[in-house]
């Protein structure tokens, strides 16, 4: 048997493996984000200042860039 503990990234990390993966057992999550936006949000307006659309449009540009370089589009990774 295989268990997961993952706490708020590594929670969302175990909810998207655990429903790919059927030979595990159990999940202690402690604090999933629901998405990276949010989570990326949150972040910035916790250590710095600064307006909602600055924030937009770094996150934006952030989501380009991995869409151009790991061939995924961040917004879709839902974990739950």
């Amino acid at each position: 048997s295989i268990g997961l503990w993952g706490r708020s990234m590594g929670a969302s990390t175990a909810i998207l493996r655990a429903s790919k993966d059927r030979c595990l057992s159990a999940c202690v999550l402690d604090s999933p984000f629901r998405d990276l936006r949010s989570i990326a949000t949150d972040m910035v307006t916790q250590s710095v200042p600064v307006p909602q659309w600055v924030i937009d449009i770094g996150v934006e540009a952030v989501r380009t860039e991995v869409l151009s370089r790991a061939g995924f589009d961040p917004d879709e990774v839902l974990p739950i």
